[in-house]
């Protein structure tokens, strides 16, 4: 089980995952439906490789800054990411 910390604007969320599951699972489950094309900061911990889409869909600048899409990302240990709501 990995421990997943999702900072929020108002809020930080604990939470704990098992792999094979993506951001957006997580915070479905967590905070509740969001745009499946949502972007996250990852702020520390390890996650999968940016994939084709999240290069066609964020530019190099927000990828630089650690930007991801929930969507297409998993975490590969414990990770801490940033969730503007």
């Amino acid at each position: 089980m990995n421990s997943i910390t999702i900072i929020c604007p108002d809020r930080v969320i604990y939470a704990r995952s098992a792999s094979g599951r993506t951001l957006l699972s997580i915070i479905q489950q967590e905070v509740g439906n969001i745009d499946p094309d949502t972007a996250v900061r990852i702020e520390s911990g390890t996650a999968s490789q940016i994939t084709e889409k999240e290069k066609e869909t964020l530019d190099s600048s927000r990828l630089a800054a650690g930007y991801r899409l929930a969507s297409e990302t998993y975490p590969l240990g414990n990770l801490t990411f940033y969730l503007d709501e």
